[in-house]
C-alpha cells in the first residue's frame, strides 16, 4: 500500500506533466496562438514557422497533458485550448516572466523594435472613424473580449474574475481610468494588442481605441474634484471641467492639435 509520502509525490509528478508539456518554446508559442483563437494544424504551422509534422508532434504533447483539444472539421483538425484555465496559466506565466526576468523585457524590445513608440498621426476625422474601429474590434479583438465587449469570464460566475477583461459594460474600467482616454488607450493597444500579435497600424489602433471608449461604462463619482490645477489635466480627458474653451467631445475624440496649441500658448511668458 502506498505511503502518505508516495501519495504526495504522485500528486507532484502529475503536476509535472503540465510543466513538462509547457517547457518548450515551440509549444509555448502554440499555446499563445491558441489563446488568441482556435486554429488548424496548418494555420499553426504557418504562423509558428514550423513544419506541419513538427507542429503536430508538439500539439500531441500538449494534448496528452490535456492543455489543448482537437476537433475534426472536414479534412482538417482544429485545435483549441482545453479550458479557459489554460489561458490564465499562460498569461500568468508571461506576467511572472516579464516581472522577474529582465531578459524578457530586453527580448521583447528586440523582437518589436517599435514596441514603445506611437507615431502621432492626424486624428481630425477620428469621430468619423468609429465604424472602422468597430471593424477592427470585430476582426481582431472580439475573439478574446467577446462581440459585446463583455470579456471572457474565468468561470460561469463573474465573481471569479476574467481571463480577458471587459472593455465596456458594468464590469469594465470606469470613465476616470487612464484607458478611457483615447490617446492612452491607442498607445497601449498599438504596443500590446492583439495579445501575442501586436501588429495593428497606427490608424487601426486609434480607430479601435475610439470605438471602445465610445461605449458605455461605469461612471466614477466626484471626478470634477480631480486635477485641482485643471491646466494639468490630459488633453484627451473624458470629463470636465477643463481650463480651456473646447467641448468635451473634442477632448474625447479630437482634433487635439488646437487643444495642445491652446495650452502651449498659456505657458509662453508674457
Amino acid at each position: 500500500m502506498p505511503t502518505q509520502r508516495q501519495r504526495k509525490e504522485r500528486v507532484y509528478r502529475l503536476f509535472t506533466r503540465i510543466a513538462s508539456a509547457m517547457a518548450n518554446p515551440h509549444r509555448l508559442e502554440l499555446l499563445d496562438l491558441l489563446v488568441q483563437a482556435p486554429r488548424t494544424v496548418e494555420e499553426l504551422a504557418r504562423e509558428s514557422g514550423m513544419s506541419i509534422a513538427n507542429t503536430s508532434q508538439h500539439l500531441q504533447r500538449l494534448k496528452q497533458a490535456r492543455l489543448v483539444m482537437a476537433k475534426r472539421e472536414g479534412l482538417y483538425m482544429r485545435y483549441r485550448l482545453a479550458d479557459p484555465a489554460v489561458a490564465r496559466l499562460w498569461l500568468e506565466l508571461r506576467a511572472v516572466g516579464e516581472q522577474q526576468l529582465d531578459e524578457v523585457e530586453q527580448a521583447l524590445d528586440a523582437y518589436r523594435t517599435r514596441r514603445h513608440e506611437f507615431e502621432k498621426v492626424s486624428i481630425d476625422e477620428l469621430r468619423d472613424r468609429l465604424q472602422a474601429g468597430k471593424a477592427v474590434f470585430d476582426n481582431r479583438c472580439a475573439i478574446c473580449h467577446r462581440a459585446d465587449g463583455g470579456g471572457l469570464p474565468a468561470t460561469p460566475s463573474r465573481i471569479d474574475g476574467y481571463v480577458f477583461p471587459p472593455l465596456w459594460g458594468p464590469d469594465s474600467f470606469n470613465n476616470g481610468a487612464g484607458m478611457n482616454r483615447v490617446l492612452t488607450a491607442a498607445r497601449f493597444i498599438k504596443a500590446k494588442m492583439p495579445l501575442g500579435e501586436a501588429d495593428l497600424t497606427d490608424d487601426q489602433a486609434f480607430d479601435v481605441a475610439a470605438y471602445i471608449n465610445s461605449q458605455p461604462r461605469p461612471q466614477m463619482a466626484d471626478l470634477e474634484k480631480d486635477y485641482p490645477d485643471r491646466s494639468t489635466k490630459p488633453i484627451d480627458g473624458t470629463y470636465g471641467p477643463f481650463a480651456d474653451p473646447f467641448p468635451i467631445e473634442q477632448h474625447r475624440f479630437g482634433p487635439f492639435p488646437p487643444i495642445e496649441q491652446h495650452y502651449k500658448a498659456l505657458k509662453k511668458p508674457s
